[in-house]
């Protein structure tokens, strides 16, 4: 019965408790028990207590926000009474290193404050600092790399000694304006790191659409539509049309399809997030995952879409590996060292043609970008590439004619003097009217003129380090005595550019000279096509 049970129980306890180990042993894990249990509640507590009036944050290298911090703690002079420092010559997205020492004289003056090497908060070691009247402590911290990442991630942590969670904002805020500060008239550069992570490699200052030369048009026609594209996000949504947009650049090597986007990515704000089909290990995913990643109001670039094969981008004949002289079309491909047939679907890439059109306009694909590719092989891409959707607006890059050669000499040598009135320097909206009948675009085949009348080219001196003075008039004249002696269509704007690099100083100079560089560079392009001059 219960009544049983209960009696029997009281008289076992009775028994054990007759013992004084038993006894002791009972009071002492009551009374230790309660005190462990008041010990760990006092201590969870205090805890609380104290994360109240603090607040940490963390920070990973992925991240743009490391990026900021990282920048904010480089400029701040607490280090330069710290103990624990570690001295880093790196700007964090901006181009080129701080390695100047405080102090040291770059001829014959103090190196510029932007350019000198940063104390910053050592490894494993924390640092304390005073952030608008509350204390902060920095800690920062690498993990051990591995095979996949060998450098391993770093992280930044910051505690504020503080309940107002307003000044993690305060700071945030502070820090992401002296970046931008810093950056300002720059945009950044992204490429691709080992884990397929878009990673800030620097920054280039913006480039200004007026030194950009091209025909006529072309450069404002893509402004427009790019900044049409930009402001249509609405309408694109209304129409379940997707949000992208994509641009292929086409012709001559060295004609400005690449100076065109940087100055493009300049006019619109965007930062350049440059895709490597070439990279080792990308493959379709890879590539998927990548473009995936984009942020929306970007540009995206891949440079040389055709050599993403040796064979070019085409569905038919993806072996990878030229023909041989002599085979026929439609044949196998021959691998150049045994001879023998190459294995069918090796490329000097690990993408697909499919696999690229996925990545372009799959159901992942980001929206809200813009894609620039440039090609020197137009015909090397398939159909299926270049197709509205996908890279919707084709501009071909010619040669350089007479106009661009002219216009190109203004940009290297505008005038510092104006007798004849006018605006100081600006070339670009100023268009030649008095060359107009013979300096046009690439297709006009009207002669020049002979020269100026009172043109007179005296030799410079090869020493000088200091571009006469030139007026407006004289710019005009001499621009269109350097063009006439550029042959129309024949030389690319980067060779020409090259050309006036020699004697950025010496307008007279390059004038009397280029007859004798455009022989020079005949004889050079025979040389290399086996042909005599």
């Amino acid at each position: 019965s219960p009544d049983g049970l209960l009696a029997s129980a009281a008289s076992l306890w009775n028994f054990l408790i007759s013992f004084p180990a038993v006894r002791d042993g009972t009071k002492l894990f009551l009374i230790g028990g309660s005190l462990e249990s008041a010990r760990r509640l006092l201590f969870m507590a205090w805890a609380y207590l104290i994360e109240s009036f603090f607040i940490t944050v963390e920070f990973e290298d992925r991240d743009d926000s490391f990026i900021w911090i990282m920048f904010w703690l480089s400029k701040q002079e607490t280090w330069n009474k710290s103990r624990n420092i570690r001295i880093s010559t790196s700007r964090y997205g901006q181009s080129g290193p701080a390695d100047k020492v405080p102090g040291e004289e770059e001829d014959g003056k103090v190196s510029s404050p932007l350019r000198r090497l940063a104390y910053m908060p050592a490894h494993n070691k924390t640092q304390y600092l005073w952030y608008k009247g509350s204390l902060m402590t920095v800690t920062r911290s690498q993990t051990q790399g591995d095979m996949w990442n060998r450098t391993g991630d770093e992280r930044v942590s910051i505690t504020l000694f503080t309940r107002n969670f307003s000044k993690i904002d305060m700071l945030l805020l502070e820090a992401k304006r002296a970046y931008k500060k810093e950056s300002e008239g720059r945009i950044n550069i992204y490429v691709s790191d080992t884990q397929n992570e878009w990673t800030l490699t620097g920054s280039r200052p913006k480039r200004p659409l007026s030194s950009v030369v091209l025909e006529k048009g072309i450069k404002e026609h893509l402004l427009i539509d790019a900044k049409d594209f930009m402001a249509s996000e609405k309408w694109y949504a209304d129409r379940g049309i997707p949000w992208r947009r994509g641009y292929l650049l086409h012709g001559s090597p060295g004609s400005g399809k690449t100076s065109l986007i940087h100055s493009l990515a300049g006019e619109l704000d965007l930062d350049i997030y440059v895709i490597s089909l070439s990279k080792k290990n990308l493959d379709d995913s890879s590539l998927n995952e990548l473009i995936s990643k984009l942020p929306s109001r970007s540009l995206a670039l891949m440079e040389d879409i055709d050599a993403a094969f040796f064979r070019g981008v085409t569905r038919e004949g993806d072996f990878g590996v030229p023909l041989m002289p002599g085979q026929p079309p439609g044949t196998p491909a021959l691998d150049l060292q045994s001879g023998s047939p190459a294995a069918q679907g090796s490329s000097a890439s690990g993408v697909t043609l499919s696999g690229l059109l996925g990545a372009i306009d799959g159901v992942a694909a980001q929206e809200g970008r813009l894609l620039f590719a440039t090609t020197n092989k137009y015909a090397a891409l398939d159909p299926a590439l270049v197709r509205p959707g996908r890279l919707d607006v084709h501009v071909r890059f010619d040669n350089a004619g007479r106009l661009q050669a002219a216009k190109l000499f203004r940009c290297f040598f505008p005038p510092e003097v104006d007798m004849e009135g006018g605006k100081h320097g600006d070339y670009d909206n100023d268009e030649d009217t008095e060359d107009e009948g013979w300096i046009g675009d690439s297709t006009l085949t009207k002669s020049p003129p002979g020269l100026p009348s009172g043109l007179v080219l005296p030799a410079a001196v090869k020493g000088s380090t200091r571009c006469p003075s030139l007026t407006r008039g004289e710019v005009g004249r001499l621009a269109r005595a350097f063009a006439e002696r550029v042959p129309e269509g024949e030389f690319s704007m980067a060779a020409i550019q090259g050309l006036l690099m020699q004697y950025k100083t010496r307008p007279y100079l390059v004038i009397n000279e280029v007859e004798a560089w455009v022989a020079a560079e005949r004889r050079k392009r025979a040389e290399r096509d086996g042909k005599s001059v």
